[in-house]
């Protein structure tokens, strides 16, 4: 978690005097390449950890964006169109008032991300005066939920329970939903317990979220982890019509979700496998390097950081959740523990005979095996049983 917070505290770009940054942070990138997803991951990481919102990073780079108070001239940097799109509209809103539990005032953002409801439902890729996006889709609701999560205003409102409601009802219709809308949804419905849960479909969209999420990582592919997938929508403006892309980790996203979904224990070591391959990666390329094109992008940094800091507090907190079922059985108790000491030493001894004495060499290969195997797992359950102890 410090390399990341290291990493955003030294690649800011200072654009006449305010701070922002863009999608990588590693080289080769242009000095002027800055963007709002960047500059908002770079403040979220930061308050997330423990930056104050006067702090010169945080506060330099509120400054110069878009539609989110203190406003500056400085803002004008910043393409207008970009506030009409529904992902980076959430972005902005995500970066709002830094480490605060709820929003204590109103930010322009919201009356622009709240005017662009349709029909009760939910948010499309995009929203501009010229032309809107009729259709609500899973990734650009799930996403605008969780930025709104600290808008306590809009949590009472019967909006609020009608997006809910279609955002409940469209997971539970749509069977072809890829890991990352998946994952996205279980997110957003968590934040949303109160009021989801008061809900006649959230219980079962809840459900089918966590199931569709177990089952896609039970069977996932672990050479697959680190790699991207895309999100690529048309904004078809008269003269502005362009692509744009949203890229997603849905390894990360899922373990994220699993774990604020109260961490299942059918996907437990698959989370606990993604945490290990965050961090290694992290602390391998000084920073979340992606497999898919080898470069440290910020939002990726940003699910990275969020996903370590929920094991993190798990660990301080009950640490049990994060822990296999069988390994939490064995090691309930002195007695288990023991038990399981005891048993791996016979085998471990047992197998070292067994080796020692036969002139079978297949017989001997396998027992020595079954013995280094034995002996090496009871070692590191001794070291961490003496390591918790002294903790």
């Amino acid at each position: 978690m410090r390399r990341i917070e290291d990493l955003f505290s030294r690649t800011g770009l200072n654009i006449d005097g305010m701070l922002a940054w863009g999608q990588f942070l590693d080289g080769p990138r242009q000095e002027s390449q800055f963007g709002i997803y960047g500059t908002s991951a770079a403040i979220q990481v930061l308050a997330a950890a423990g930056f104050p919102p006067e702090n010169r990073l945080i506060a330099q780079a509120l400054e110069g964006l878009p539609l989110v108070e203190p406003r500056s001239e400085a803002e004008k940097r910043y393409d207008p169109a970009d506030t009409f799109l529904t992902h980076k509209a959430a972005f902005l809103l995500s970066a709002a008032q830094p480490g605060a539990d709820h929003f204590t005032g109103r930010e322009p953002i919201m009356d622009r991300i709240l005017d662009r409801i349709i029909d009760s439902r939910g948010w499309g890729d995009y929203a501009f005066p010229e032309g809107q996006d009729n259709v609500p889709n899973i990734l650009a609701t799930a996403t605008t939920l969780l930025a709104l999560a600290r808008h306590r205003e809009f949590r009472s409102t019967e909006r609020c329970e009608s997006i809910l409601r279609w955002l409940c009802r469209s997971i539970r219709d749509d069977g072809g939903l890829l890991a990352h809308h998946n994952a996205l949804a279980a997110l957003a419905l968590v934040a949303y317990s109160a009021p989801g849960e008061q809900l006649e479909d959230y219980p079962e969209a809840r459900s089918i979220c966590v199931g569709r999420l177990i089952e896609w990582a039970r069977h996932r592919d672990s050479a697959l982890l680190g790699q991207t997938v895309e999100h690529h929508y048309w904004v078809p403006l008269p003269g502005a019509g362009r692509n744009h892309y949203m890229f997603y980790l849905p390894d990360i996203l899922a373990a994220l979700a699993l774990l604020r979904a109260g961490n299942p224990q059918p996907t437990r070591r698959f989370v606990l496998g993604v945490v290990e391959e965050a961090v290694n990666n992290s602390l391998k390329h000084e920073g979340y390097k992606t497999a898919s094109n080898a470069r440290i992008c910020s939002v990726d940094q940003l699910w990275v950081y969020r996903l370590m800091a929920e094991v993190s507090q798990l660990t301080t907190t009950n640490l049990t959740r994060l822990l296999p079922k069988l390994y939490v059985i064995v090691t309930s108790s002195p007695l288990r523990r023991i038990s399981m000491f005891v048993g791996l030493l016979a085998l471990g001894t047992g197998a070292t005979v067994l080796g020692l004495g036969t002139h079978t060499i297949g017989t001997r290969a396998l027992a020595l095996g079954l013995a280094s195997i034995a002996l090496g797992v009871l070692a590191t359950a001794i070291f961490s049983w003496a390591t918790d102890r002294q903790s």
